[in-house]
């Protein structure tokens, strides 16, 4: 059955989704990790049902490859249900890897997401939201990030000039 998993994570089509989830019901950890491994290929915003199971899983192996999933999976919708697992999760690693797919994720709404983090994090998600935001190639991350700088005040605004300084902005 775990090998069954893997081959249909490799079809990466929408219709492997439902077997996926079916398959990961199985009481034998090792087929609920090989799941979550071909998740990982599912480039859906569905997949994200599993991945959210699999953080929550009883077996240590099975989260992992969850997280795991977290790490991989960033494309334009998967902004929803990444945010959702960087608020609601009570892990800081789980936060900390969602945050930084939120960062590969191409759209003004993960800057803002990011700017939040720096505004609000704890300081390696600041840290994680500091380094993504400078090295960020989106086309409108500096008119973001002056934004933020101009409606905030004290440490939120000196958090918020250092990336625009670290970005060649004055």
């Amino acid at each position: 059955l775990a090998g069954l998993a893997t081959q249909l994570g490799r079809t990466e089509v929408y219709s492997a989704l439902a077997p996926l989830e079916r398959l990961y019901r199985h009481p034998d950890a090792r087929v609920r990790a090989a799941c979550l491994r071909a998740i990982r290929q599912l480039y859906f915003k569905r997949s994200f049902v599993l991945v959210q199971q699999g953080l929550r899983d009883p077996d240590a192996t099975v989260r992992s490859e969850a997280l795991a999933a977290v790490a991989q999976l960033h494309f334009a919708h998967a902004l929803d249900p990444l945010a959702r697992i960087y608020r609601e999760a009570t892990d800081t690693k789980v936060r900390r890897t969602a945050l930084t797919s939120i960062g590969k994720v191409p759209s003004v709404e993960a800057l803002e997401l990011l700017v939040d983090a720096l505004r609000h994090g704890d300081p390696e998600e600041r840290r994680i939201a500091r380094e993504l935001l400078t090295r960020s190639d989106h086309t409108n991350v500096v008119a973001v990030l002056k934004h933020a700088e101009a409606s905030e005040t004290g440490a939120a605004q000196t958090e918020l000039s250092t990336v625009l300084r670290a970005r060649g902005v004055a």
